[in-house]
């Protein structure tokens, strides 16, 4: 039988989850929510280097 080899996920210190999609929040709370902290993310710097992901 064949071995299953499982991606592994890097260490981190923070980490955080904003679902924007309309089953996560049909009314754009989750959106707003992502644009607000994003904003702020950026005015401090947070917003960019080799961790930094919107997917």
């Amino acid at each position: 039988m064949t071995e299953v080899i499982k991606p592994k996920m890097m260490d981190y210190h923070r980490h955080l989850l904003i679902c924007i999609g309309e089953r996560c929040s049909p009314n754009g709370e989750g959106q707003a929510l992502y644009d607000t902290l994003s904003a702020k993310f950026k005015a401090v710097g947070l917003n960019a280097g080799d961790f930094a992901r919107k997917a």
